[in-house]
């Protein structure tokens, strides 16, 4: 969706934000694989905008880290301990 970072980063911001919440939505349906993928491409937009948007990164990471735990494929997400 977004061209080539070429995005500011307030409007990165609001894309990680609309990838999270579709990803919750797949949950719902329930679609678990988009939910993953999504919550995925959330957490590395804010990777990248850790700094400006820290408390984003932080939810990103969480809703991955507990998707992957509840299906028990923590090995998806490397360097995390379950």
């Amino acid at each position: 969706l977004e061209p080539s970072g070429q995005w500011d980063a307030e409007y990165q911001n609001d894309l990680a934000m609309a990838y999270l919440n579709r990803g919750n939505a797949y949950l719902a349906v329930p679609n678990v694989q988009a939910a993953i993928e999504d919550a995925g491409r959330s957490a590395t937009l804010w990777a990248s905008l850790c700094k400006a948007f820290p408390a984003n990164f932080e939810t990103a990471y969480v809703t991955v880290v507990a998707l992957l735990h509840d299906l028990g494929e923590m090995e998806r997400f490397s360097g995390v301990d379950a």
